[in-house]
């Protein structure tokens, strides 16, 4: 069963919108971005990459705008996950939460 999406998340979403920031990643000692979906994306994206399947316990929410998966698990614990190659051993922790999360935002520089 797919995880709950965080009420953080949808209130993030209702108050700045969707949009694209940079977001660092500690483990990685540098910026990806961090593309968010609406409610309706979240359904239609994790049906579509069949993350049940693949990476079952894990919800996807937003992307980088390449190949990586910003993803939910049951706690609302944030991890990074490749769209190539899903599974659920291969989600990288990056936040005990999406409040967690927030505080690794950056504003994207032009």
């Amino acid at each position: 069963m797919r995880p709950p999406i965080p009420p953080e998340y949808e209130e993030y979403i209702a108050k700045h919108g969707l949009g694209e920031l940079d977001c660092w990643i500690p483990s990685q000692d540098s910026c990806l971005a961090i593309v968010f979906w609406s409610m309706a994306e979240i359904v239609e994206s994790n049906d579509g990459m069949q993350i049940d399947t693949f990476a079952p316990g894990y919800v996807a929410f937003a992307g980088d705008g390449g190949d990586e998966l910003y993803v939910f698990d049951e706690s609302g614990a944030v991890f990074l996950m490749p769209m190539i190659g899903m599974d659920a051993d291969s989600a990288e922790p990056i936040a005990g939460s999406f409040t967690e999360l927030k505080t690794h935002f950056r504003e994207i520089s032009a």
